[in-house]
């Protein structure tokens, strides 16, 4: 490679894990935090699906289904709200 003028790291776009810089034990929390929030975020999506094929078959939701589908509504709009 140095024969043609070039270094390993120009065969890549971005560094290899190995020589990027440590997060900080801010950026790590944040990461936790982003990651946690997102499978949160993925539950209460699966919730709501599970709630409208419910009734896509035809079937009326009890009271507590009710509550809990209006949670998962609230949970992702205020998950929007915290990300825009």
């Amino acid at each position: 490679m140095r024969a043609v003028g070039l270094t390993l790291a120009d065969l890549f776009d971005e560094p290899l894990d190995h020589h990027r810089k440590s997060m900080s034990v801010f950026q790590r929390r944040r990461q936790d935090q982003a990651r946690n929030a997102l499978k949160a975020l993925k539950h209460e999506c699966i919730v709501v699906w599970c709630m409208s094929e419910q009734m896509r078959a035809g079937f009326s939701l009890d009271p507590d289904q009710h509550d809990r589908l209006e949670l998962a509504l609230d949970r992702i709009a205020r998950a929007a709200e915290i990300a825009a």
